[in-house]
């Protein structure tokens, strides 16, 4: 990427506040701004004060304007309450796709162990304080083309300091730094464009509220709230559905294989060299729109993952199985309003990725039961050997076992020796019939669960009222196909379509005065599609 664009000015650091943007506070000369009756109407008491304290801020606080350049080198961080204004568009395209040497010794993108950076620039902006509105002024924040293909793990407005909570994701994230969730956080009045994760995404967050935005060409999720509570989604347009998606998920993770390699200093090692080269090859094809040769190539142009257009999970990442029960220790997910939101083209391509079994018996991704590489990245081993089950490979497989056998234990790693010695034998040898494979996860090996309008996992006082949704769509056929499994051991829940899906929730009312069309599986014999559902 060139370094050559827009830089920022030498008095900005990268963290919102007072002190960094003293010459661009002014007086707001908006008229007084309310929100509309039928909303405080339908609100409970805790999302009515919630209201009335953006109203205040709005009205009473002077503007902090953002512009291109205050994005220009990475994540904008957001430490301070204010009330922040877009004064023109935004396109986010930062010259590196992980923070630079000076960038991390100042502590501004904390990276290594805990660092929250550790994968890149997760978002355009991250919310890490109370009391914040981000009112987009009728502009738009926009995830760059080249950007988007790079950074495969993103989200427009992230409302916490890291992606993930402490304990969880694909590596070490955010003990030593610090949790910080956002709390009585606003997103108003604009758009949020083009991301290849998220919309607005969230973990553990009071008193956030998402209004009159349009969220469009999102990839997984338009908004996704996991712990929040006292929380309104109202008036938003989102439509999913990007059909140029040119590379499939091994992409992204050969890029943070190549990552991982430069960290140990493998910069010159013939894996490295090999998956580089692949990445490059396809990274100049598709940027220059050259026909792709390398075998990242998405043939489809529709994410290969399931997709929803609004997620509500307790607290924690909604990647396993379906809750099927509230437990105490779950926290989050509770008094939550979704209303007069329109949904649309919640619409992807699904594959179905086989791994290998780990010999440990934990639950989930990012490890546990499937064999992965360092970022929680799955050993496609379909993908990898032929019909007698004998090892061809690719440069991201290559690199996944060098990294196995040379750095066992590093990140999220558990490829056995079983099966790197297999990758090597000379003559091929045939995989072992004792190891197992896993059917219904994705590339990071979460539970496919299959694409859904509005989920509701575990929440407790949920009301979803008058919300329209159309095109809740899973398209082909690559869910619960592989020869590797029989009938009886294939599963499906990938392929699966629904409009309005909640499980082990409690009190989720107004499900009846929504609108869904065109819920559609093009599995209809082996996967459903339903306009709701509740699994108990």
């Amino acid at each position: 990427m060139s370094g050559k664009r827009n830089r920022l000015g030498a008095r900005f650091v990268g963290r919102m506040g007072s002190t960094h943007y003293k010459n661009n506070i002014v007086k707001s000369d908006l008229p007084k701004f309310t929100f509309p009756d039928n909303l405080y109407a339908n609100a409970s008491g805790s999302q009515q004060g919630m209201m009335r304290g953006f109203e205040n801020i709005i009205n009473t606080s002077p503007k902090i304007n953002l512009q291109q350049r205050h994005f220009n080198k990475g994540t904008l961080r957001i430490t301070k309450p204010g009330y922040y204004v877009l004064s023109e568009n935004i396109v986010f395209n930062p010259p590196t796709l992980f923070p630079n040497q000076q960038q991390i010794d100042s502590g501004l993108y904390p990276i290594g162990t805990d660092g929250p950076y550790h994968l890149g620039f997760f978002g355009a902006i991250a919310v890490e304080t109370s009391n914040v509105v981000i009112d987009l002024n009728g502009r738009t924040i926009t995830q760059s083309t080249e950007h988007n293909l790079l950074q495969r793990f993103f989200a427009v407005v992230e409302l916490a300091n890291s992606p993930f909570i402490p304990g969880q994701g694909p590596h070490s994230f955010i003990d030593t730094f610090g949790w910080k969730p956002a709390s009585n956080t606003l997103i108003m009045n604009g758009g949020l464009l083009n991301s290849s994760h998220h919309g607005v995404h969230g973990n553990e967050n009071a008193n956030v509220m998402v209004y009159n935005t349009t969220i469009t060409n999102y990839e997984v999720g338009g908004v996704a709230l996991n712990g929040a509570t006292g929380s309104i989604v109202s008036n938003n347009v989102m439509k999913g559905n990007n059909t140029t998606i040119k590379i499939l998920s091994s992409f992204p993770q050969s890029i943070f294989a190549l990552r991982a390699l430069e960290q140990k200093g493998e910069q010159t090692s013939t894996v490295y060299t090999a998956l580089k080269s692949d990445v490059e090859l396809a990274t100049t094809q598709i940027l220059n729109n050259q026909p792709q040769t390398t075998y990242f190539q998405n043939i489809t142009g529709k994410y290969d993952g399931n997709m929803y257009g609004i997620v509500l999970n307790v607290k924690g990442v909604v990647i396993n199985k379906f809750i099927e029960e509230r437990t105490e220790a779950m926290t989050g997910n509770q008094d939550i309003l979704i209303m007069n939101n329109s949904m649309r083209d919640v619409d992807t391509h699904p594959v179905e990725i086989v791994a290998l079994k780990a010999s440990d018996v934990g639950e989930g991704a990012y490890g546990g039961k499937r064999m992965v590489g360092p970022f929680g990245d799955v050993f496609d081993i379909e993908k990898i050997m032929d019909d007698d089950k004998k090892y061809v490979g690719n440069s991201l497989s290559n690199a996944q076992l060098y990294l196995a056998e040379k750095y066992p234990g590093l990140g999220s790693i558990n490829i056995t020796q079983e099966v790197i010695d297999w990758s090597k034998s000379d003559p091929k040898e045939s995989l072992s019939p004792t190891l197992e494979f896993l059917p219904e996860g994705d590339s990071m090996g979460h539970f496919m669960k299959g694409n859904i309008g509005i989920f509701v996992s575990a929440g407790i006082d949920i009301k979803l009222l008058n919300n329209v949704l159309t095109n809740v769509i899973t398209s082909g056929d690559d869910v619960g196909n592989s020869p590797l499994f029989t009938e009886a051991q294939r599963y499906y829940h990938g392929a699966n379509s629904y409009g309005i899906l909640q499980t082990a929730s409690t009190n989720v009312t107004g499900v009846l005065s929504n609108t869904i069309t065109n819920v559609v599986t093009e599995q209809p014999t082996k996967a459903e599609a339903v306009n709701t559902k509740e699994i108990n």
